[in-house]
Parts: structure tokens; sequence; C-alpha cells
């Protein structure tokens, strides 16, 4: 995988406050997002935990997908404006809510094929298989 194929990923944050600022996101490492120094991700967001969140991430169709889970943080996570219950799969342009900071989720080419020849080869192979008509 090269350099350039590797930022993906990003979320944009929008503490209270303060100036947003960006944060690009390597697969196959946990994020932790809190108040902590220890966090790869620090929030300055007294409503945030100081262990708030975690993203990891798993490779599909070679790309990696990315999930959020929060940590039992006290004032909770919303997901595009919903509680955080279980772990969420984030798409291009979610937004998550940690204390009264907003991370946007940016992620363009999630789920784009970019060859064809991939499409044409798995179509031959279903199109032959019994249970398709």
């Amino acid at each position: 995988m090269s350099h350039q194929t590797l930022r993906q990923a990003w979320f944009i944050i929008h503490p209270p406050h303060t100036p947003k600022f960006e944060f690009t996101l390597w697969g196959g490492i946990p994020w932790t997002i809190g108040r902590h120094q220890s966090c790869r991700i620090i929030l300055q967001d007294q409503f945030v935990s100081r262990l708030h969140a975690i993203v990891n991430s798993v490779i599909f169709q070679n790309q990696y997908l990315f999930f959020v889970t929060d940590n039992g943080s006290s004032n909770g996570t919303l997901h595009n404006g919903n509680s955080l219950t279980h772990s969420a799969l984030l798409h291009d342009q979610d937004a998550l809510v940690m204390g009264r900071t907003i991370l946007k989720f940016h992620y363009p080419k999630m789920f784009k094929v970019e060859k064809i020849s991939e499409i044409e080869k798995i179509a031959q192979i279903s199109s032959s298989l019994p249970w398709v008509d």
C-alpha cells in the first residue's frame, strides 16, 4: 500500500470555543479518544470522559473499515444524532458528538470499486452458481 493510499479516512474535529482541526486515521491500530494525555486523539472538552471512545479498524475487500465504540463514557456518544449503544461502522460524512465536541468523519473512497474487472469477475462466478437465476 503506497503512502498516498494510506490517508483514506480522517476526522475534522470541531471543539467548543477553539478552531477546528483535522486528524488522519490510519488503519490497523486502535484510536482512543478522550481527555487523557494517553489518548491518541485528545479532546479538550470538560464534558468528554478521560477515555471516551475507541475507533478500531478491520480490513474488508482491501480497504480499512472503521468502527466506533463508546467506552462507557459519562455523557455518552452520539452517532448521527443517535445514542451510541454498541459499535457502529463509520461512513463518509458521519458525525460523532462527544461532550460539546463534534467529530466529522471523512472517508470518500469507502466502498468505491476502482477496478471494473473485479466486478466482471464476480458477476461471472455468481451467474454460474446453481442458486442464482
